[in-house]
């Protein structure tokens, strides 16, 4: 469960409003497929993979600062399509490539390795596609009951969080898992503590965002406070239906269901939380 190790083991990196053109990335096999040929560098993913992290490498080496963005197949077939430029064509993703992106929505590199790099750049694109899915929601909510709606999630989704993380201390990490109707996951997010600064107000801000846009499609999931004690990893947890975050006593059951493994890990009921107005 929570975010994974290597995205961990990364330095916390300067922001800034405005960044220059950045190299946008495939980071799977589907992805590589939708880059036009001419720009894909490499006749195969891993030979294209292996092309990316030696120029950014070499781009480091150089006194640079590499900032990668995930290519996102569906994002980059509506700018074609909204800037009237053949769909996928040479043209289109060099004008995609251009686009200028808020410097915190990026990865910077800093010269891991290629494999955790990928890794990384797989959860940023994770991270990516529930943020649309979420403003879907958002949206569909404002148009079919006005902007107080949005707004009353929003709310709701502040003040748990704000609960939960009253109860924290460094090291600690606040997970949400939630599903739409017929199971499928709207979102996974984990928030490491302390998060400072314009990165760990982003992931605030997705997290949040995330759990608005559960209660507002009245979705289903999992609320974990992982908290590091002297005996281990102790969990705290809440089960997410019906607009409602209740203390839940499965917590293995929902996060662990093989008991062979984390032996040492305790599953908990979290603390009342509040619920919607």
């Amino acid at each position: 469960m929570g975010r994974e190790k290597a995205n961990k083991q990364r330095r916390r990196r300067p922001a800034q409003s405005m960044a220059r053109p950045t190299m946008v990335v495939a980071v799977n096999e589907r992805d590589y497929e939708a880059i036009p040929a001419q720009a894909r560098q490499g006749d195969s993913f891993a030979a294209y993979w292996s092309d990316v992290w030696v120029r950014t490498n070499k781009c480091l080496a150089e006194g640079g600062r590499p900032l990668l963005r995930p290519l996102i197949v569906e994002d980059f077939t509506r700018f074609c399509q909204t800037a009237g430029l053949p769909v996928r064509s040479p043209a289109a993703f060099a004008a995609y490539a251009a686009q200028e992106v808020p410097e915190n929505d990026l990865v910077v590199f800093l010269g891991e390795p290629s494999e955790m790099l990928r890794h990384i750049m797989v959860l940023e694109r994770d991270a990516v596609m529930m943020m649309a899915r979420c403003d879907v929601i958002l949206c569909a909510a404002v148009d079919q009951f006005g902007e107080q709606a949005r707004a009353w999630a929003r709310s709701f989704a502040s003040a748990v969080l704000d609960a939960v993380l009253e109860q924290t201390a460094d090291g600690d990490e606040v997970v949400l898992v939630a599903k739409a109707g017929g199971g499928l996951l709207l979102g996974s997010f984990a928030l490491s503590l302390p998060c400072r600064g314009r990165e760990g107000e982003r992931d605030h801000w997705r997290l949040s965002t995330l759990l608005a846009a559960s209660c507002l499609a009245g979705a289903k999931g999992v609320l974990g406070l992982r908290k590091r004690t002297g005996h281990g990893v102790e969990t705290l947890v809440w089960e997410l239906a019906d607009q409602r975050l209740t203390p839940s006593d499965h917590g293995r059951l929902i996060l662990e269901p093989d008991a062979s493994q984390g032996e040492l890990d305790r599953y908990l009921p979290g603390f009342p939380l509040p619920h919607p107005a």
